[in-house]
């Protein structure tokens, strides 16, 4: 029952203003936040967050390749 209530009070909100908003309200928010947060989220963090599962699963075996993820990995967390 805290799971369901716990969860409800993260939707509920967010669902209260996608239909109290107008469609002005989507597009003043993508403008504050901005393209690189939408690219990094979905187009760059799943595909990394999977090189980093392969890491520690031992999917990838060479060394270099391993370094080379952890530098990219990195470099993108302090890009941020």
């Amino acid at each position: 029952a805290g799971e369901v209530l716990l969860n409800s009070l993260a939707i509920i909100p967010s669902a209260c203003v996608a239909y109290c908003g107008s469609s002005d309200l989507y597009f003043l928010a993508s403008q504050f936040a901005g393209e690189f947060p939408c690219t990094f989220l979905y187009g760059l963090l799943p595909s990394l967050c999977n090189l980093k599962l392969r890491l520690h699963d031992g999917s990838i075996k060479s060394a270099k390749g391993k370094v080379a993820i952890e530098w990219l990995l990195v470099a993108i967390s302090m890009s941020i």
